[in-house]
């Protein structure tokens, strides 16, 4: 089997990786898979491992990803600080990837077969399999910020290119209109919700 090397970064440009990490994600098996493809061709495995240094913001683990799909293995190293939680296949092509630090969870859609990784919000993503959002994913306690506020958390539907569909109240939360949930940079192309509904939210 062809063993390629991925390298990846957050706008899936490349990430540096220490020698050391190199070291450690390709030569420390056992993996342990966490997703298969229903097809049977494609998986995910991962590894953690810890590690003691004092270069780090956040040391003590080094957390790989094993890809094998179409006949190759590539393994994907994080940054410090943060390690794979969990990897769910959407289909037999793109899986949800988590990655998490001591502050937040963030959630990323791996194309399998071009190799990149996309970012799709903060939170923990989560494939919708039934009901009326069906394909959709669910990105569940992501940090967003107010004005004046500061930071909140919510529940937020989303499509698999990270576009907010709809925010989810939370039921002991305080209101707040949609227009100052949005971020400026976000598209409301897919957004069900109009700017000035009201939506629960937890401080």
């Amino acid at each position: 089997m062809k063993i390629v090397l991925l390298l990846l970064f957050l706008s899936c440009t490349s990430l540096a990786m220490s020698a050391d990490d190199e070291l450690i994600c390709s030569q420390q098996p056992p993996w342990t898979v966490v997703a298969s493809a229903s097809n049977g061709l494609s998986s995910i495995a991962h590894f953690t491992m810890p590690r003691d240094t004092e270069q780090d913001v956040f040391p003590g683990f080094v957390s790989c990803l094993l890809v094998s799909h179409a006949e190759s293995s590539w393994w994907i190293d994080w940054q410090p600080g943060s390690i794979f939680e969990i990897g769910e296949f959407v289909d037999d092509r793109h899986a949800i990837i988590i990655t998490r630090n001591v502050a937040v969870a963030t959630s990323y859609l791996l194309n399998l077969d071009q190799g990149d990784m996309q970012f799709i919000g903060g939170g923990v993503g989560s494939l919708v399999k039934s009901g009326p959002n069906a394909g959709l994913v669910i990105l569940q306690g992501q940090k967003r910020y107010h004005a004046t506020r500061g930071p909140f958390w919510l529940d937020v539907f989303v499509g698999l290119n990270g576009e907010p569909v709809e925010f989810l109240p939370n039921e002991w939360g305080e209101c707040l209109s949609v227009s100052e949930i949005i971020r400026v940079d976000e598209s409301l192309a897919s957004l069900k919700q109009r700017l000035t509904d009201c939506i629960a939210i937890a401080f």
